[in-house]
């Protein structure tokens, strides 16, 4: 079923048009995978760095809102009463706590105040009240030194343990009198650092930092995923890359600086990060060649079994050829050599044909030859035989017995003759076969007598003339040798099945082992095998010639064997 379903020139047609199309389409997926992989990172990065940008614009905006709201401390009555006032009344200092405690503003986790006597206020609700010192404090103040009125922003590092954060100092100075200023610092809550990096879609690739100015880190997520980089090298390299983002040490970084903090924004993403963006485009190409491959193939098949039709044709049509189907020819309309081969093997068939017809013409004459051959052979030789027993008898007696034997003699002698007739009806056969047996009656005298047994409805059935001569005779000959009276031959014919089933039977010496396996093994044989396995003397003819008259005749539809059966049975099998 394979066989049929891809083989043959159809099978490379389809393989080498594969391979074309394999070739091409890797060809093609090559050199669109290299130029479409570099605009996809081109485009990952680019995305990275306006997010980076982004997260820019949302540094900028939380400091503008922080510094608002240390602006609105400025301009707080309660605030300012307390710079100018040496002493504070209870209600003033609660108006005072209770502003550090809702400053309206989840961007603060904490605040404290301190009044140039001094004193600090703290919002009293702090989460992580700030745990003050001296040391705490003149840093803050330091902070602030060289500022008149804009807001710090302040970095502690872990190693001040719990006061670790982010801080935004103010200095508040009295807006009417000139008095030493105040201190305000506000501790920025985890939110004002998710927001800054809330609007990106990569939290969970990337290393998002804030730098303080000197590139010391402030703030770093998703660092459980990445290690973190040495950011203030990564800082001073940026500055030698004049895209917006540079490369080092196997990562991307993507840096932007705020001019008026001066802290630095810092983006680290990972090569394999963004090398998995054009990997994820090679696996979808690669999907999708392999998908457009598998729907080529069946049009390719298609094709195959298109082209190729003829070529099958025509390979078929030879492969098929035969003397049944000799004259099949081929027709194909390629408008190729294919034509061109087709009509020369019809032109092959046509010569083949008529060599045939010429030869099977010289067979028919040939066997006809070898007919005429065979029937001259039989007749000369019972002729001599039966006119020198005519010869002695008319010598010796002179009565009714000698036109007897005339009598049967000239039928016989008309039936072999037919007028040329090779094939007589059954009765003829069956008459001349009577004649021949009274003849040998009258000739050996009491050795034997004969019955012959046929239906009258068979008498018209066509069958070669003279083929049960030379088996009666056999038997006389070789079955009653050794007998001097007694002897019987039967001679009877039936249809059985369609066939013509004649039958002689001697009740004299049985055949030989040996006689009756190379008699029963005539049929099987071709004519130039039996003239050599029997042959002729001079004058001679027998057995061997009837099976080849029959074999001439009827090719290999016949049957002939001898058996044994109380005597020798010769059995004949013809074809209806």
């Amino acid at each position: 079923m394979m066989k049929r379903f891809l083989y043959g020139f159809k099978k490379q047609f389809f393989l080498y048009t594969a391979a074309i199309m394999l070739v091409f389409l890797a060809a093609i997926s090559v050199i669109f995978a290299r130029t479409a992989s570099r605009n996809i990172r081109e485009l990952a990065l680019q995305s990275y760095a306006t997010s980076n940008e982004q997260h820019l614009l949302n540094f900028q905006k939380n400091y503008e809102s922080l510094s608002s709201l240390t602006q609105s401390y400025v301009l707080n009555t309660y605030i300012q009463r307390a710079l100018s006032s040496g002493t504070l009344t209870y209600t003033d200092r609660k108006y005072i706590t209770s502003s550090l405690r809702y400053p309206n503003n989840d961007l603060v986790e904490s605040a404290f105040y301190i009044n140039n006597d001094s004193e600090i206020f703290y919002s009293s609700l702090d989460v992580r009240r700030i745990a003050l010192n001296q040391e705490l404090l003149a840093l803050f103040s330091s902070a602030v030194e060289e500022t008149y009125s804009r807001p710090v922003l302040l970095s502690l590092s872990k190693e001040y343990g719990e006061n670790a954060g982010l801080y935004i100092i103010r200095k508040i100075r009295h807006l009417e009198i000139n008095c030493p200023p105040g201190l305000l610092v506000l501790r920025v809550s985890e939110r004002f650092y998710n927001s800054i990096f809330s609007d990106n879609g990569f939290q969970k690739e990337a290393i998002l930092l804030l730098l303080e100015p000197d590139s010391a880190l402030c703030y770093a997520q998703n660092t459980t995923a990445f290690a973190v980089p040495d950011s203030e090298m990564l800082v001073k390299s940026c500055a030698a890359f004049a895209e917006p983002y540079g490369i080092q040490n196997g990562q991307y970084f993507f840096c932007r600086q705020d001019a008026e903090t001066g802290f630095w924004l810092l983006c680290v993403i990972p090569k394999p990060i963004i090398a998995a963006y054009s990997e994820s485009f090679y696996r979808t190409l690669l999907f999708l060649s392999l998908f457009l491959l598998l729907i080529l193939t069946p049009f390719i098949y298609l094709a195959a079994g298109h082209f190729t039709r003829p070529v099958r044709k025509l390979s078929e049509t030879m492969s098929a050829f035969s003397v049944e189907n000799m004259g099949k020819k081929i027709q194909t309309s390629t408008n190729t050599e294919l034509d061109t081969i087709s009509e020369s093997y019809n032109m092959m068939v046509r010569n083949i044909q008529e060599l045939m017809q010429a030869l099977k013409k010289e067979q028919e004459i040939l066997r006809a030859n070898e007919y005429s051959l065979l029937l001259h052979q039989i007749n000369p030789h019972f002729l001599y035989n039966t006119l020198d027993n005519i010869h002695m008898l008319a010598r010796m007696h002179g009565d009714s017995t000698t036109v007897q034997l005339i009598s049967s003699l000239t039928k016989l002698l008309r039936i072999s003759l037919s007028n040329g007739h090779e094939i007589i009806p059954l009765a003829q056969e069956l008459e001349h076969i009577r004649c021949y047996l009274e003849i040998e009656q009258i000739r050996t005298v009491r050795l034997f007598d004969f019955w012959i047994d046929s239906p009258e409805e068979l008498d018209e059935v066509m069958i070669p003339k003279l083929i049960l001569q030379p088996i009666v005779e056999n038997g006389i000959k070789y079955g009653f040798a050794e007998l001097e009276e007694g002897g019987v031959i039967t001679v009877q014919v039936r249809r059985v099945g369609g066939n013509l089933w004649i039958s002689v039977f001697n009740n004299g010496e049985g055949i030989s082992e040996e006689a009756m396996r190379r008699l029963n093994g005539l049929s099987g044989m071709n004519l130039e095998e039996i003239a050599q396995e029997f042959p002729q003397t001079a004058g001679g003819y027998g057995v061997a010639n009837v099976v080849c008259r029959l074999k001439l005749r009827y090719q290999e539809r016949f049957v002939l064997y001898y058996s044994n059966q109380g005597g020798t049975l010769c059995t004949m099998v013809l074809p209806g």
